[in-house]
């Protein structure tokens, strides 16, 4: 409705009209109650009748309410007078951007400061939930105090994405521009700053409010919009399909600058700035250490336009203090706590527990991040940068570590630690014969301590290399415990470890974070947190509970821990199976962490010989994977092919063994125990299962039916080694394992139990790792995997006597199956990115045995989590996951303060 100046709404006299949009018209408007004016929205009385424009007009309603941000203009109230509503707004005095930029680029000093208060107020909106989907210069006012107000959520979303459809086509038209009144202005001035997505209607996230972002930095730098066309579509044909004219900015535009501002304005979403928070950083710190004058914080402009001369004085100061404001003897006040969400390496997802870790000096972050194939790196970025780059030679990364100086990172990959130069990519491996190491650390005087395995205790390793040293000592009377993820003390000769046990006693008894020196001693235990923690320069412990990160008070001078618990987040993620915690700690308190992710659920699908897929089966989020030794599968079909045995989380954590009947589509449940079960294999008559279960503490050896109509049998007891059933033979008198001991430095064996004997012994051991053997159907050959070429490999021994050897596989191997009729051997082959599943004929010969040259059968798809064979070989069973991108949220909070979140 059109409204005159003196007309009443409520307690509201109109003063003055303000401007029109497509979806609203704006008055000035005085409040005799108050004593202050507003800005008054009504809905225009042509689109009052429609049922989806008064919806949006009262989403933006509740969306402004939500909002709380200086950067933010904000809403008083929604009124209704007469069956017409209204919205009550701050008036926020000033012009608009559009109308400063129509006389001018900004000077780049103030350019910088504008949008760096237009990416905070941005940036609130995203946290709340609430996508803009209209940032415009015409929605940006600029008050005379220096102060930058976003305006207009009219278009905004929150939470889930809504509907593009409406009944009127114009219903996207900018809801408040003020400097175009007719339609065709409106939606062409709309137009101008929308991203590719969006101009091609797909659903959109807040990435698109990161392009229209950069298309306002890009005219405010430059005077002129990003993409100019004379009619809407000629418009969106150039956002879809040219680049940005990058000679218009300015000469002196610095290189961090213009690396932000493609970050924002790159069309494939998945490589643009995944949030605005990172530019608002970025502003802020002025791109610190690119060695430019204007890498230097951004002026506050409630200063005047024009005080910037002493802001370039602190750049230098700055740059001096490498960049954090840090300078020695200034007694400056710390800078504020700040919370931004961290980009992810475009087009890697999660790999396990991403553990993210900021650089010591707080400039860089690194990441462990996998392709779509699995094949997982380091990769790092600068805070500075946007752009991750990966490191090379470290393909199979689980964990890492920065030393000191922030100039190489550690990292445990597939059996060996090692270090990498981030100066010249150099790579020298520490230690080798690991086994699912846990964690290592980096002190300042060039020693690293790690947890060469899942159940081991704490060495040392000097940083440039030599003889391993133990350092802590299990108690053997504590079944199952293990050291893990130690941490320096700034002494340098103390530190800190979680002591870990599968056991539920001894880790309630014994479990926590223990103190221990380089001289010996006992430990002493300072907590009952288990898992890992961080060590913050403040006087705190950061440690995992439930999904949160929580910090407890640590005196770094008595090692005495305090009983207050200040909560930082509750969305960090932790590995309840592991004790990993995705999080990490710069050396000047900055940290950051990866929030938990819900991955598609999983499904089963049959694959041919030549890879060719079938119909799903219905077996939707069957089966969890458990960590296993090299390509052992997690699901194994039946000898007659009909069921399918594989493992599930029950609801307090613990893996229990399930079956699935594929005709029938029904599942069934086989254990019920209080600790974990898991690396079933089936008997050679499909009616019973051995598996691995550590009730006792220790991976005992179980038998149970099939059915699980009768409690589970123990075959043997594993003491000193964790166990990982592989096989058992054809006539039922041997069961084969994986044995991995858990002292010292471990290498995993191939062990066999002798069922008519109740004994178990060592087949195969040696200085390299050997595990999932399978004998062959004959029982004269055993096929087993072993690195001892440096990788992977399939190989075949004559059995019993183990004399005779030969290699199955040429291009890497795991998972080896053999054919029922034992005249073929099939196993999984990683060749480069990709896996294969890979053929090897067997022919018995006078001396021994024939193998054949290695045939690829099918590319192994990406979404295949895992595979069985059936006993022909004819066709696969794959658990699938649909390969898609999960990025995970990784968020740092820079300059933590010990303020409680809540």
């Amino acid at each position: 409705m059109t409204l005159t100046p003196g007309t009443r709404l409520g307690p509201y006299e109109i003063v003055a009209p303000l401007g029109a949009g497509g979806m609203g018209e704006v008055y000035r408007a005085r409040d005799p109650r108050l004593s202050r004016d507003v800005a008054v929205k009504t809905l225009p009385a042509a689109f009052a009748r429609d049922p989806e424009r008064v919806a949006r007009f009262e989403r933006e309603a509740k969306l402004l309410a939500s909002l709380n941000h200086p950067n933010i203009a904000g809403i008083h109230g929604l009124e209704e007078v007469a069956g017409d509503r209204y919205l009550v707004l701050e008036l926020v005095d000033g012009e608009t951007l559009a109308n400063r930029l129509a006389r001018g680029p900004l000077p780049v000093a103030e350019a910088l400061d504008v949008c760096r208060q237009v990416a905070a107020g941005v940036e609130a909106a995203h946290d709340a939930g609430v996508v803009h989907r209209d940032l415009k210069p015409g929605n940006v006012m600029l008050k005379p105090d220096g102060t930058v107000k976003v305006l207009d959520f009219g278009l905004a979303k929150g939470g889930a994405a809504h509907s593009a459809s409406s009944s009127d086509p114009n219903l996207s038209a900018s809801p408040t521009m003020t400097y175009a009144r007719t339609v065709d202005g409106v939606i062409l001035g709309t137009a101008a700053y929308m991203s590719p997505e969006q101009a091609r209607g797909k659903n959109v996230d807040r990435r698109t409010d990161v392009w229209s972002f950069g298309c306002v930095f890009y005219e405010c730098l430059t005077g002129r919009r990003v993409f100019e066309g004379e009619t809407v579509s000629d418009l969106v044909a150039r956002i879809l399909e040219r680049e940005p004219d990058w000679s218009a900015l300015p000469a002196a535009t610095p290189a961090w600058l213009r690396s932000l501002m493609r970050r924002c304005l790159t069309k494939d979403v998945k490589q643009r700035l995944q949030a605005i928070g990172e530019a608002r950083i970025a502003l802020e710190r002025g791109g610190e250490g690119d060695g430019t004058a204007a890498a230097a914080p951004v002026p506050s402009r409630s200063a005047g336009r024009l005080a910037w001369a002493p802001w370039a004085v602190a750049a230098l100061l700055g740059a001096l203090a490498l960049g954090r404001g840090l300078i020695p003897g200034m007694g400056a006040s710390p800078p504020p706590e700040r919370r931004v969400e961290i980009g992810f390496p475009a087009g890697q997802v999660r790999a396990g527990i991403t553990r993210p870790v900021p650089s010591p000096d707080g400039r860089q972050i690194a990441v462990i991040a996998a392709d779509l194939a699995g094949v997982t790196r380091v990769w790092v970025r600068a805070l500075n940068d946007f752009e991750y780059h990966a490191l090379k030679g470290t393909d199979g990364a689980a964990f890492l570590f920065w030393s000191p100086d922030s100039r190489s990172i550690g990292f445990i990959a597939g059996d060996g630690l090692s270090r990498v130069s981030l100066e010249d990519g150099t790579i020298q491996k520490l230690v080798g014969n690991l086994t699912a190491a846990r964690g290592a650390d980096w002190s300042a005087d060039g020693n690293i301590l790690y947890t060469p395995g899942a159940n081991a205790s704490i060495w040392r390793v000097p940083a440039v290399g030599g003889a391993p040293v133990q350092v802590t000592h299990l108690d053997t009377t504590a079944v199952d415990a293990s050291h893990r993820f130690p941490v320096w003390l700034p002494d340098g000769r103390h530190f800190l470890f979680s002591l870990w046990s599968n056991n539920p006693r001894v880790q309630s008894e014994s479990g926590g974070i223990y103190l221990a020196s380089m001289g010996g001693g006992t430990p002493k235990k300072l907590s009952t947190d288990i898992g890992a923690f961080l060590v913050l320069p403040s006087g705190h412990l950061v440690v995992g509970r439930k999904t949160g990160l929580v910090a407890i008070p640590f005196d770094l001078g008595t090692y005495r821990v305090g009983t207050q618990v200040i909560t930082i987040t509750d969305q960090a993620r932790l590995d309840p199976f592991s004790g990993v915690l995705a999080a990490g700690a710069s050396a000047t308190g900055d940290i950051a962490f990866e929030t938990a992710t819900e991955l598609p659920p999983t499904d089963m699908v049959w694959l041919d010989r030549a890879g060719n897929r079938g119909e799903s089966l219905g077996l939707r989020a069957m089966f969890e994977s458990l960590p296993t030794s090299a390509g052992t599968p997690t699901i194994t079909l039946s000898p007659d092919g009909t069921r399918v045995v594989g493992t599930m989380y029950d609801a307090t954590g613990l893996s229990q063994l399930w079956i699935a009947d594929l005709a029938r589509k029904t599942t069934s449940r086989v254990t019920r125990d209080q600790n974990d079960s898991y690396a079933p294999v089936w008997s050679p008559d499909g009616q019973r299962l051995a598996f691995a279960n550590d009730d006792t503490g220790t991976d005992d050896l179980y038998m149970q039916l099939a059915s699980g109509t009768r409690p589970k049998e123990r075959l043997w007891t594993a003491r000193e080694v964790d166990t990982e059933v592989s096989d058992w033979s054809v006539d039922g008198r041997y069961l084969f394992f994986t044995g991995s001991p858990r002292a010292g430095t471990p290498n995993r064996q191939v062990w066999m139990l002798d069922m008519t004997a109740d004994s178990a012994r060592v087949l195969l051991e040696g200085e390299f790792n050997q595990s999932s053997a399978r004998l062959s159907p004959d029982g004269r050959w055993l096929a087993y995997v072993s690195d001892e070429s440096g990788r992977n490999e399939v190989y075949v021994r004559s059995f019993p006597d183990l004399e005779r050897k030969c290699q199955a596989s040429t291009g890497g191997g795991a998972g080896p199956h053999w054919r029922k009729d034992g005249r073929e051997l099939v196993f999984m082959s990683q060749i480069g990115a990709d896996r294969w599943m890979t053929s090897a004929s067997i022919a018995a010969t006078a001396t021994g045995v024939s193998i054949g040259e290695p045939q690829r059968m099918f590319r192994v798809p990406s979404d295949v989590v895992d595979i069985s064979s059936s006993a022909d070989h004819a066709r696969f069973l794959a658990r699938v996951q649909p390969a898609v991108a999960v990025e995970p949220a990784v968020r740092m909070v820079i300059g933590w303060n010990g303020a409680r979140r809540k």
